[in-house]
């Protein structure tokens, strides 16, 4: 659940919506309207001064806190802001359990960070792999898509019927289905062996054809 505040003129109170909210909101005192993906970034300042607060000395904290702060994009840069001022800060655990503690925070944060705010189809999550080309999480999300895909057709394709004019056609949709997975899969497989789990991947993450648009998504669970 993430919680925060109001950002309404005068309004403070606490709103709760779903990790995985997927609707615009209003706040329920003032109705301040929310888009969809709101409380995101406010979520991860919350998760981000926790940490420093348990692993840094007030002094440092604060200072980084400040500097977290004044920083508009510190949801896409939170790494560069706190490696460039961590160096010089007192921790209040040793220097290789706080190793430990931040590469958990890290992998968490990646958690929050892949969270679906909407819908992805194939095209998105295509776009997506552009941007970040060695995360393996819009491999997995094809895999899943495709493999909706092929499902789909084998039950409901035109070609289904043996005597159908277009059965050749449905033979060949079920092939290229078929091999976009194969080879997707064996690439996780390969590149990626202990950084991502098809099997944990399929129980985040499921796939929808909305009516209204026929076209397979990918949300989270």
């Amino acid at each position: 659940m993430i919680i925060f505040s109001c950002e309404g003129l005068n309004c403070s109170v606490k709103i709760k919506i779903p990790d995985d909210n997927a609707r615009n909101f209003k706040c329920p005192k003032c109705n301040f309207k929310y888009d969809a993906d709101e409380g995101k970034n406010i979520f991860f300042q919350e998760e981000m001064d926790k940490f420093l607060q348990e692993n840094l000395y007030e002094k440092d904290y604060l200072e980084l806190r400040l500097a977290l702060e004044n920083d508009l994009n510190a949801f896409i840069s939170w790494q560069t802001i706190v490696l460039t001022h961590l160096a010089n800060t007192k921790k209040k655990v040793s220097t290789d359990e706080f190793k430990i503690n931040f590469k958990e925070f890290e992998n968490k944060i990646k958690d929050i960070k892949f969270q679906i705010p909407e819908p992805l189809d194939i095209e998105k999550v295509r776009k997506n792999q552009k941007k970040e080309p060695h995360e393996p999480i819009h491999v997995a999300h094809e895999i899943l898509i495709y493999e909706a895909y092929l499902k789909d057709n084998l039950d409901n394709g035109l070609g289904k019927n043996p005597r159908s004019i277009g059965h050749r056609y449905w033979l060949e949709e079920n092939e290229k289905y078929e091999h976009e997975i194969k080879w997707r899969t064996e690439s996780l497989k390969e590149l990626y062996p202990k950084k991502c789990d098809l099997n944990e991947h399929r129980k985040k993450f499921k796939t929808v054809k909305p009516i209204s648009t026929g076209i397979i998504e990918i949300k989270k669970k």
